[in-house]
């Protein structure tokens, strides 16, 4: 269904016409450094989360739930947005993607906009953020060049592309805007995708959308895999370790709930991590985590001195709940 760098999608509008959406061909440079309140960071360093604002709450809370259940596992964190927090200008800095629905008050697009021009990536679905990139001109051309202000009042160079339109009648139906320093994009499309349980072809779109122009990793038939239990590691000055180990009631064995932790050195037979035993490493570092870089950036003096570092987890509640020493 898509052809190369420059695919063709098919799709079924609001009176069930097929349209092609041609894919944009621009990628942007990931780790392209932004400046952001006189701070410098990266795109690829923030937090994943993805962000929903909607004052409709159905249309809320179906776009969360099927993010939910379609984005590749343990990659991302899906919140609903208020208006409140949009005001309040917390979020920018850590949100992976943003997505938007439905009217929005000019106060609110402004601070939408900007997040954009700074470098966030946002999926304006049916609604009028774009306004304030003036995408109405560009109903008769592919591609125009604009210049935009944020709200600091610096200038940008966007450029606003038509990337898909309706068969029947070439109406514009999703518009691309980029901003070509920042990496900043920005896609707004007129398809009511919601509910998507009776329209699939829409959730197929909604999902390329932002998997082929915002870069989200969506579930794979391989993610459908069972999922391969693996053993903990017990992190901290080897003083603290010996501390907590000897003040457990069972001898290196802590019990929660149905799941029980084995502390286990190098010397020791390691048992096999399942559903209800998770064997604990005390004395090797995990390949993937720096307690280093963790120890560096540690600002307390007791929390997080000790910490236990688990690869894979559905839920952290399951070990912390219940427990007892």
């Amino acid at each position: 269904m898509f052809n190369s760098a420059r695919s063709l999608v098919s799709a079924n509008l609001h009176r069930k016409q097929l349209f092609q959406y041609q894919l944009n061909t621009f990628r942007c440079q990931l780790g392209r450094r932004i400046d952001h309140d006189n701070s410098t960071t990266t795109m690829s360093s923030k937090p994943p989360n993805i962000l929903v604002y909607s004052e409709v709450e159905p249309v809320r809370l179906e776009l969360i739930s099927t993010l939910q259940r379609s984005l590749e596992p343990d990659r991302y964190t899906v919140y609903p947005l208020s208006a409140e927090q949009v005001r309040g200008r917390a979020w920018p800095d850590s949100t992976a993607a943003l997505i938007v629905h439905g009217r929005l008050e000019t106060s609110l697009a402004g601070v939408f906009a900007d997040y954009f021009l700074n470098g966030g990536k946002l999926l304006g679905v049916c609604s009028d953020v774009t306004r304030l990139f003036d995408c109405g001109e560009v109903g008769g051309v592919t591609r125009v060049t604009k210049h935009l202000r944020d709200l600091r009042g610096e200038d940008h160079e966007v450029q606003v592309e038509v990337i898909a339109r309706e068969d029947t009648s070439r109406t514009v139906s999703i518009v691309a805007v980029d901003e070509l320093k920042t990496c900043g994009r920005a896609i707004s499309t007129q398809i009511e995708f919601v509910p998507f349980e009776d329209n699939k072809q829409n959730l197929e779109i909604f999902e390329r959308v932002l998997s082929s122009e915002l870069g989200i990793k969506f579930r794979t038939s391989h993610d459908e895999e069972a999922l391969c239990y693996r053993s903990a590691f017990l992190i901290g000055s080897e003083e603290v370790k010996r501390s907590f180990l000897s003040g457990l009631s069972i001898p290196n064995k802590l019990k929660v709930g149905d799941l029980t932790l084995q502390f286990c050195s190098k010397s020791d037979l390691i048992p096999a991590a399942s559903e209800s035993q998770l064997p604990v490493l005390t004395d090797q570092p995990p390949q993937d985590f720096s307690a280093q870089l963790f120890n560096d950036h540690l600002q307390t003096t007791n929390i997080g001195r000790l910490t236990l570092y688990l690869p894979l987890v559905t839920s952290s509640m399951i070990i912390v709940s219940n427990a007892t020493l």
